[in-house]
């Protein structure tokens, strides 16, 4: 079973959502009203040998940059929304061969993030497992007005995305041999950062939001799907960095890096055509149609092709 399908299977056995919580399963974050403040929550889980490895002989292993990067997705889904953070508590699963010093370093990155970005992490919980490490944060926040969700695309609006794409996905492949443009990957892939400024302008201008944690190829289609819509994207308009051109030795590679690839933390966006846009840096990719069932990317070279066709992530795979 894919993740999309079970996810939707589980949210059915939750009955529906009930105030003073207004929007529940199927958004980057649950949106509660409570008297006239509107509260965002959101979770989000790192597991050991799935979103980040102990072997010290890997180079992608710092126990720091996890912790920042469990605190960065979460903001992320705050930022989506266009909200700001208030409060978080941590729950951290161990298996007893870790020692205290790796739980403090991860720790340590979550408190960086949280320091930087003004979330306070105020408790948790922590209990042994029989298995890899497992560290889960849930977030509260607030947004001032109405919070972007991903519903409010409508046909005819432009998809964009802020900064550039793919540099997480380039991380975590080849050989990272020291040189500059494999060093810059490497410090966007291990040290994402959230966009709440970006999130926070861009409401009242978005018609639709999400995050990219698992490519553009994979979320995409969740915010079309949840507005109703279908979607053409261009593949020579997706922003990547001159570092990601480098290391995989042309545009068009990068490019495709770029749609396929998790873990960005940018933000994905969709404006009414001819709408001002916002002093953030976005890159417009394609547009929303009225078919909900076109979902294509336009290749290099000009042909069009299912999105379904160009990858992403899952974390149980296609659908069955």
């Amino acid at each position: 079973m894919g993740e999309e399908a079970l996810i939707e299977r589980l949210a059915r056995g939750l009955g529906a959502v009930q105030p003073p919580v207004e929007v529940g399963v199927g958004d980057d974050c649950a949106v509660l009203r409570l008297g006239d403040r509107t509260l965002l929550f959101a979770t989000d889980t790192m597991v050991e040998g799935t979103h980040f490895t102990t072997d010290p002989t890997n180079p992608l292993t710092d126990l720091v940059a996890v912790g920042w990067r469990l605190g960065a997705s979460n903001l992320s889904d705050l930022a989506a929304m266009g909200g700001r953070p208030l409060a978080a508590v941590i729950s951290t699963a161990l298996p007893a061969e870790w020692p205290v010093t790796w739980v403090e370093q991860a720790y340590e990155g979550l408190r960086k993030v949280g320091d930087r970005h003004g979330l306070p992490i105020c408790g948790g919980d922590v209990v042994r497992i029989n298995g890899p490490a497992a560290l889960t944060l849930a977030v509260l926040g607030e947004v001032d007005g109405e919070p972007v969700l991903r519903s409010g695309g409508r046909p005819g609006d432009l998809i964009a995305v802020t900064g550039d794409l793919g540099a997480s996905r380039a991380c975590l492949r080849g050989v990272h041999d020291g040189s500059e443009s494999r060093v810059a990957l490497l410090r966007r892939g291990l040290w994402p950062m959230p966009r709440l400024e970006w999130g926070q302008a861009l409401r009242g201008s978005a018609s639709a939001m999400m995050d990219l944690s698992d490519g553009l190829a994979t979320d995409l289609p969740r915010l079309a799907q949840a507005s109703g819509v279908g979607v053409v994207v261009r593949e020579a308009n997706l922003p990547v960095s001159d570092a990601l051109v480098t290391v995989c030795g042309s545009r068009e590679v990068a490019q495709r890096e770029a749609l396929i690839g998790g873990e960005d933390y940018e933000l994905l966006v969709t404006l009414p055509k001819g709408s001002p846009l916002p002093e953030v840096p976005l890159s417009v990719i394609g547009e929303l149609t009225a078919a909900p069932s076109q979902m294509e990317f336009v290749g290099a070279n000009g042909e069009h092709r299912p999105l379904s066709e160009a990858g992403g992530w899952s974390h149980f795979g296609s659908a069955s």
